[in-house]
């Protein structure tokens, strides 16, 4: 059963006080999920997850990458799949290509994903090039700047350049296809098409088959906002909240899974569960600190499953090494059933960023016990987070608002993974 939400640790604590983390809280109890994962716990293997993307073939095409992608639990490709080659069209039929293939090749145990946006509506998929060449049929089902034209996002464009090295270069005008435009979530029927044309296409044939792999990452969630000056009125928090709910809805009818990528409030994880549909969230760029420790916590509390995508250098957390992200994922989920953990070298959506590392080989386990805080330092700034696991190994999180240690900027902390077997199983 799940837990109540904690609120956040509010001031300073006596030094070297070992504080249980106890399944108390100041807030309300939210509900519970209302359905779990299909797909089995990677439990008592680690739950590493992988997210890459190849714009020039399929990975599964390539025994090398495919032998890379057995050794996770989880696999996610990205949108890139074979749209340059295709000159940014059929998105929706490579997507379900490459999921399915994936699923076949890597069996029951590891959970495949493909990816969409639930924010740019991207004119490579075939289902959004025909709104975006028949504005005056589907007015309003894209976001207007100051009421005129549609907004456009050219980012999967430019995500393209480097990893294919093109000739000629990829813009709107070589590959038309390439530009999305922003979802107008204000407008019911945009929803409806998104959510029973769009996204329905990806998840089952039109004979109502689902096909076969796990679920769907929804990417860029939260990006919903009418600019300044344009006609676009709503309730937007709202808005974006419906979508994830006849979204989530629809999926589960056709035994898909939803990665969400918002952080949503408890009262919308609560609205969303009590309208009976589950979803994994996902912390894009996770800093191990004390307060995302704390959220990821009480998340793994209330049951909700998630999926914790470690710093890289892109977001400007050089500082943060691998173990410190690894420590405060373990510390914090402590073995939850379907939470996993990914880490990226460098630019996350190509699949040369992703490695298996060595501590993914280690079968930790489940934790014995919650963590513990024990306080140090000038005006207990400092905090040791400890967490002992199945396979005996005992990991700490050392998090400080001051100088020490010099590795750790101003509020990240720094990881340590100790003792404990290879292997639990």
């Amino acid at each position: 059963m799940p837990r109540s939400y904690l609120a956040l640790p509010m001031g300073s604590i006596t030094n070297l006080l070992l504080l249980l983390l106890l399944p108390q809280s100041t807030t309300a109890t939210t509900a519970s999920p209302p359905v779990a994962p299909s797909w089995p716990s990677p439990l008592p293997r680690f739950p590493s997850s992988w997210f890459g993307a190849n714009v020039k073939t399929y990975e599964f095409e390539d025994p090398n990458q495919l032998a890379l992608l057995r050794n996770f639990t989880q696999v996610m490709a990205s949108w890139p799949e074979l749209v340059l080659t295709s000159n940014f069209s059929n998105a929706t039929a490579i997507a379900i290509e490459d999921a399915t293939t994936l699923k076949s090749l890597l069996g029951p145990k590891t959970s495949v994903f493909t990816y969409q946006s639930m924010w740019v509506g991207a004119g490579y998929y075939d289902e959004v090039w025909e709104l975006m060449q028949n504005p005056e049929v589907y007015s309003g089902f894209f976001v207007p700047p100051n009421g005129t034209a549609g907004a456009t996002y050219d980012g999967y464009c430019s995500q393209v350049q480097d990893g294919a090295n093109p000739k000629p270069p990829v813009n709107a005008t070589t590959y038309p296809r390439c530009l999305g435009y922003y979802w107008n979530w204000c407008n019911q029927s945009a929803i409806d098409y998104y959510v029973n044309t769009v996204m329905r296409a990806m998840v089952a044939d039109a004979d109502g088959t689902p096909y076969n792999f796990d679920g769907v990452f929804l990417d860029n969630t939260d990006g919903f906002n009418p600019p300044r000056g344009s006609n676009i009125s709503c309730d937007v928090k709202q808005a974006r909240l419906n979508v994830h709910i006849e979204l989530g809805k629809m999926f589960q009818k056709y035994k898909k899974w939803p990665v969400y990528s918002f952080s949503p409030s408890l009262d919308e994880v609560t609205q969303i569960w009590e309208a009976g549909v589950g979803f994994t969230k996902f912390y894009e760029y996770f800093v191990p600190s004390e307060q995302s420790m704390w959220q990821l916590y009480n998340d793994t509390e209330l049951g909700l499953p998630t999926i914790v995508h470690a710093p890289t250098a892109v977001k400007r957390h050089a500082g943060i090494q691998f173990e410190d992200a690894l420590a405060a994922f373990l510390v914090a989920t402590g073995g939850a059933s379907h939470s996993y953990f990914q880490y990226s070298a460098a630019n996350w959506v190509v699949d040369s960023s992703w490695k298996f590392y060595d501590e993914y080989a280690v079968n930790y386990g489940v934790a014995k016990g919650p963590p513990t805080q024990e306080r140090y330092g000038p005006n207990s700034t400092g905090v040791i987070w400890k967490r002992e696991f199945a396979n005996g190994a005992t990991v700490s999180v050392n998090c400080s608002s001051w100088t020490w240690p010099a590795r750790a900027p101003r509020g990240w902390c720094v990881g340590n993974i100790a003792g404990g077997t290879t292997n639990s199983e």
